[in-house]
């Protein structure tokens, strides 16, 4: 037979708690997994629906035999969605096999062409600068404020080094790779925000952040201060807390209590890092800092924030 003759069967999987997209090896352990075919699947949940069970394949392995099957854990399947935690299932030709374990993945970081991604030092003074574009504020009231709160919040928590930009804004008003870190409102999108992340590469496995620019949608009725939103209305502290962890270089999360889970309804807010965010955010930063990339400057870890958090970020007092 080119594979087992009986359907698979799952016994265990090991380790139960992984991340994607840093290397770490998820070990399944069972029978009738038969030899390699290319029908050969593991699946796992996709982290970027929910709250059902769809799965991703991942057809990439370090080892498949009859009783042992060995992968990396990516941060994306092969259908472009990424991972995230739920069962495993195991799949041949003659069936199926779902494990009763969960795998709990943590968090998820960016990959580009299956490569880990990393930040430098972009703007000379230790990392990068966001620029709201010219009308911003003048579009939504406070939005200037929210956003700064969030990008607060991480850089108190992983100690990134972001700043916004206390002087100037920018015309620029869309997403393009030119040299600037535009935050700006657009109507061009269908969700509630988009972040969109910059590659350089001095070619094998070197990929770094060059750009970062964040996206929302003028059409949704926002919310800018720090009381609770309507259910009418979208709280932009939690949104921009999302789309900042996206330029963090981190996935979505199948938690839905988690400011990096999918989506967030109207009236919500999730503007409090969970420990995996810190965790995931602090390994990026980490090597971000200490290991400097195709000859760019390293990223300088930004000082300690004083307790409570509170970095004291000022924001642009430009004219709208």
């Amino acid at each position: 037979f080119p594979e087992s003759a009986l359907p698979p069967q799952i016994t265990s999987i090991s380790p139960t708690t992984l991340n994607g997209g840093v290397g770490d090896i998820l070990t399944i352990t069972g029978t009738g997994f038969g030899v390699q075919l290319p029908t050969s699947k593991v699946m796992l949940y996709d982290a970027d629906v929910g709250p059902g069970v769809f799965w991703e394949d991942v057809t990439t392995f370090i080892a498949w035999n009859d009783t042992l099957i060995q992968l990396v854990v990516p941060n994306k399947g092969d259908n472009f969605k990424t991972v995230g935690s739920g069962n495993v299932q195991v799949q041949t030709q003659l069936g199926s096999s779902i494990s009763t374990q969960v795998l709990n993945i943590n968090y998820s970081h960016s990959n580009v062409q299956s490569e880990e991604t990393q930040h430098m030092d972009k703007n000379g003074m230790g990392g990068y600068t966001f620029t709201f574009n010219n009308t911003f504020e003048a579009t939504v009231a406070g939005s200037e404020a929210a956003f700064t709160r969030a990008l607060e919040s991480w850089r108190c928590a992983t100690r990134i080094n972001w700043d916004v930009d206390a002087l100037m804004t920018t015309p620029t008003a869309s997403n393009a790779n030119d040299g600037e870190n535009v935050v700006t409102f657009v109507s061009t999108i269908s969700s509630l925000a988009t972040a969109y992340s910059w590659y350089s590469s001095c070619g094998g496995n070197n990929w770094y952040v060059s750009e970062m620019d964040i996206e929302f949608n003028t059409s949704i009725p926002w919310h800018t201060d720090t009381t609770m939103p309507t259910g009418g209305q979208a709280d932009l502290e939690s949104i921009a807390l999302h789309e900042l962890g996206h330029a963090h270089q981190l996935g979505h999360v199948r938690d839905q209590a988690d400011p990096l889970y999918w989506s967030i309804g109207f009236g919500q807010i999730r503007r409090n890092l969970s420990q995996n965010d810190i965790d995931g955010g602090i390994y990026v930063k980490d090597k971000s800092v200490n290991a400097p990339i195709c000859g760019q400057p390293a990223m300088i870890m930004y000082p300690q924030c004083p307790q409570p958090l509170s970095c004291s970020l000022s924001i642009s007092n430009a004219p709208a």
